[in-house]
């Protein structure tokens, strides 16, 4: 059999480039997603802490009634389900 290679199929220079390419992808992807990972800290923070100087993604202390609060006021006194009273709400 004839040695047959394909040009440029597999050299170094494409692997390296395709390894700085993921990443750059992944390194876009963590930028993106940021904002959204501080809402969530932010929402589990108290009122006080989100308005500090200091910027953190995640609380000290975690502060999770805020959303038992949105649940009351959506859902009301009747224990209707979450999704039922946002319908509601709306």
């Amino acid at each position: 059999m004839a040695n047959t290679k394909v040009v440029g199929s597999n050299t170094p220079k494409k692997r390296f480039f395709r390894f700085l390419m993921v990443i750059l992808i992944i390194g876009l992807c963590l930028l993106m997603l940021s904002p959204f990972i501080w809402m969530i800290g932010a929402s589990l923070k108290k009122e006080a802490d989100v308005m500090k100087q200091g910027v953190g993604l995640f609380p000290t202390y975690w502060y999770p009634q805020t959303y038992l609060r949105v649940r009351a006021l959506v859902c009301g006194k009747n224990k209707l389900s979450f999704f039922t009273g946002l319908l509601e709400f709306y």
